[in-house]
C-alpha cells in the first residue's frame, strides 16, 4: 500500500498543477490576491477607430484658420478615462493605420467596474494638456510635443469610431531677413521669446482661448487663439542701404518736384508738394551713408507705399541726423533714428510738423517691416 501510494502521489500532484495552470491560462479575469487566492476582476474589450475628418496631430498648412491634419504613427497611444479616472492606454492595432495616415484602430481592455454597455460615456485622449505657451523648433516638433486631442464616446463592446478634436492652438512665424534672431510674444502677463531658425521660422503651442500680441511683428491688437487652428504670421523686412539703393548708380533716380515717384526693392517713395528744395537723393557719399530728404517745406511730405499684397507694420530710418519731429514717428534721444510703427497699412507719410527747412542727413539705411495684407 505504501509503495502504491508513493507511485500515485506524484501523478496526482502533476494533474492538480496542470488543472490549476489550465484555469489560469483560460481565465483573462483571474487576478492573484496576496499570492493566496484568486479574485475575479471582469474586463471588457475596447476597440476604437480614430477616423479623422478635420482635426488631429500634424498640420499641413501655415494659413490662419486651417485645421490641423493627421498623421498617425505605430508608437501612438490612446488614453481612456471614465470621468477623471484613468482606465487604460490603448496601442495601435497592427496594420490598422490607413495609407494616408489619417485613421488608425486602437485596441486593449478596461476593467468593467462602472461601465454599462451603451450608456457609459468615456473620454479618449492623445497628448498632454498644457497650461502655458511653449516654443518648438519645427512644425512636427510643435504638434508632437504640444498636441492635446480629445473625444467622448459611449462605450460599445462592438467598437467605437471617433474623431479627436485638438484642444490647443499653434502659431507659425515666418519673418524673412531675421534668420537666427528672436521675437517676443506676450500672452497676458507672460512674455515668450521665440527663436527663429536658419529659415527665419518659429513655432509656438498655446492653450486655446489665450490672447497674444507681438510688437516686433506689428501685432498690436490682441488676437485670441481658437482650438485646432494654426495661426500663420508671415513677415518680411526690406532694407534700403548702400548695397542696393543708396548707390552712385541711383544718384539720378531721386524723388523731387520734377520726378515725384520712384520704386526701389518693390517699395515706392513719392513726393507731395511744390518746393524745389524738397528731395530724396539716394546717393552714396563714400562713407557708407547717403544724403536723404533734404530741406522740405512744412506743407510738403513723402509717402512710402508697400508692394501689392503687403502692408507696413514698422519703418526705421537709421544712422542720420533728423532735426525735427515727424507726425507719427518717434525719434531716439539723439535724433539718429526715427521709427514709425502701428496697425498694418499700405502707405505711411513722412513729413515735418509745420516746420520749414527740415533735414535728414547722411542716413545709412531704411528698414521696412511688412506683413501679408489680409
Amino acid at each position: 500500500m505504501k509503495r502504491t501510494f508513493l507511485r500515485i502521489l506524484p501523478l496526482a500532484v502533476a494533474v492538480l498543477l496542470a488543472t490549476s495552470c489550465s484555469k489560469d491560462e483560460n481565465n483573462d479575469n483571474a487576478v492573484v490576491n496576496n499570492g493566496q487566492e484568486n479574485v475575479q476582476t471582469k474586463t471588457l474589450p475596447v476597440l476604437i477607430t480614430v477616423n479623422q475628418k478635420g482635426l488631429s496631430k500634424l498640420s499641413s498648412a501655415n494659413v490662419t484658420g486651417v485645421a490641423l491634419q493627421p498623421i498617425f504613427e505605430t508608437s501612438d497611444k490612446l488614453a481612456i478615462y471614465n470621468g477623471e479616472t484613468f482606465l487604460t492606454e490603448l496601442a495601435i492595432k497592427e496594420g490598422s493605420i490607413s495609407q494616408d495616415g489619417k485613421s488608425a484602430t486602437f485596441e486593449g481592455k478596461i476593467t468593467a467596474d462602472g461601465i454599462v454597455e451603451g450608456e457609459t460615456v468615456l473620454t479618449a485622449t492623445i497628448g498632454t494638456q498644457i497650461t502655458e505657451a511653449q516654443t518648438a523648433t519645427s512644425r512636427e516638433n510643435a504638434v508632437k510635443t504640444g498636441c492635446y486631442q480629445t473625444a467622448e464616446f459611449t462605450y460599445s463592446s462592438n467598437g467605437n469610431t471617433i474623431a479627436l478634436e485638438e484642444q490647443n492652438a499653434y502659431i507659425e512665424v515666418v519673418c524673412k531677413n531675421k534668420e537666427g534672431q528672436s521675437v517676443d510674444f506676450t500672452f497676458g502677463s507672460e512674455t515668450v521669446t521665440l527663436p527663429l531658425n536658419e529659415k527665419a521660422q518659429g513655432w509656438i503651442v498655446v492653450p486655446a482661448g489665450q490672447s497674444f500680441t507681438c510688437e516686433a511683428l506689428g501685432i498690436m491688437d490682441a488676437k485670441t487663439t481658437t482650438k485646432g487652428n494654426i495661426y500663420g504670421i508671415s513677415r518680411t523686412t526690406v532694407t534700403w542701404d548702400n548695397t542696393n539703393v543708396f548707390t552712385r548708380a541711383n544718384q539720378n533716380k531721386g524723388v523731387n518736384k520734377t520726378n515725384t515717384t520712384q520704386t526701389f526693392e518693390g517699395i515706392t517713395i513719392s513726393m507731395t508738394g511744390d518746393q524745389a528744395s524738397t528731395k530724396f537723393r539716394p546717393y552714396d557719399m563714400g562713407s557708407g551713408n547717403t544724403s536723404l530728404m533734404v530741406s522740405w517745406n512744412g506743407s510738403d511730405f513723402f509717402t512710402f507705399t508697400a508692394p501689392s499684397g503687403k502692408k507696413f507694420t514698422k519703418i526705421e530710418i537709421n544712422g542720420g541726423y533728423c532735426n525735427s519731429e515727424y507726425e507719427g514717428w518717434t525719434p531716439d534721444e539723439n535724433y539718429t533714428k526715427i521709427v514709425w510703427s502701428g496697425d498694418a497699412t499700405s502707405s505711411v507719410n513722412l513729413g515735418s510738423v509745420g516746420i520749414t527747412n527740415t533735414q535728414c542727413l547722411e542716413i545709412s539705411s531704411i528698414v521696412f517691416t511688412l506683413v501679408d495684407a489680409e
